[in-house]
């Protein structure tokens, strides 16, 4: 089992660093290395083997020179087609999907080539082997990098992608560590939905609520947009709680949660969450409590 190599969470004063490090795209797919020789083998972060869920890339070993591994992230046209790959098992039902939602592997990593590890090599001396050794092709290309990461940065908040990875230029593969070579700087958004509900509280919030049930207005009706579950103290659970019993009432949404419903809210509280980003079907993506408001 070979154990990708993780990041720590990061600021933005690791954007400024282009002397020492650099920077590339967050992707949030499904991490995998690719074990490149005779024949294409993927492996998921588990372990696990996923060559099969996807068929796709089953010729990766084409577009190398030599037998190597490689470490990536295979991905959709967006967060939401990968969705709709990930933990597949029937063969017929993998079939439909690929042709639905193809993906493709992004390589940024690459340890060993010819048999021969090459871990504890430095970054850039890693990535220069990568461009020798691997061509781009319509099923897997490399990860672009560049060393200006305010810049890459600003582009993401524009284009509502995830964040950035700033890397260490000299740092080895730190197989399985979660290293502060790597530092991730997630990029996160703020808005404000209609508190219409919350779901049943488990454990040592079995006296109060699970998660607020929020909504958001289109098309002149309230469409669910997902639950928030964390960024409450025990203060703000006790007072929301109290609060919501008030204003019960029916179910005023379209959709629902997944989780059991403790009680629906006529639509009069709406709360500032913050929340990484939109799936597809604009559901939010870990949504954190910030502060009712009026």
């Amino acid at each position: 089992m070979t154990q990708p190599m993780l990041c720590k969470l990061g600021d933005k004063s690791a954007l400024n660093n282009g002397r020492q490090m650099i920077y590339e795209l967050k992707k949030d797919g499904v991490r995998c290395i690719a074990h490149l020789n005779s024949s294409t083998v993927l492996e998921g972060r588990s372990g696990k083997d996923i060559t099969a869920q996807f068929p796709e890339l089953k010729d990766l070993h084409k577009q190398v020179r030599h037998p190597c591994d490689l470490d990536g992230e295979i991905m959709g046209v967006d967060f939401n087609a990968i969705q709709h790959r990930i933990n597949l098992q029937n063969a017929l039902e993998i079939r439909l999907r690929v042709k639905k939602y193809p993906c493709m592997l992004w390589a940024f990593d690459i340890l060993q080539v010819g048999g021969r590890s090459i871990e504890n090599n430095g970054l850039m001396e890693r990535k220069t082997i990568l461009n020798r050794e691997f061509q781009d092709a319509h099923s897997a290309a490399i990860l672009p990098w560049t060393e200006d990461g305010v810049k890459l940065h600003k582009i993401t908040l524009e284009q509502g992608l995830e964040g950035v990875v700033a890397k260490d230029k000299r740092s080895p593969y730190c197989q399985g560590k979660r290293s502060p070579y790597w530092l991730k700087i997630k990029n996160f958004h703020e808005a404000t939905f209609f508190v219409v509900g919350m779901t049943v509280g488990e454990n040592a919030r079995s006296d109060t609520f699970g998660a607020l049930i929020l909504a958001e207005q289109r098309q002149g009706k309230l469409v669910y947009v997902g639950s928030c579950g964390t960024g409450f103290d025990n203060g703000q659970l006790q007072k929301l709680r109290a609060q919501l019993g008030k204003i019960e009432g029916k179910c005023p949404i379209q959709g629902k949660p997944d989780k059991p419903v403790l009680l629906w809210a006529r639509p009069e509280l709406k709360a500032q969450v913050q929340f990484l980003e939109r799936t597809g079907d604009g559901m939010l993506r870990f949504p954190s409590f910030r502060k009712i408001v009026k």
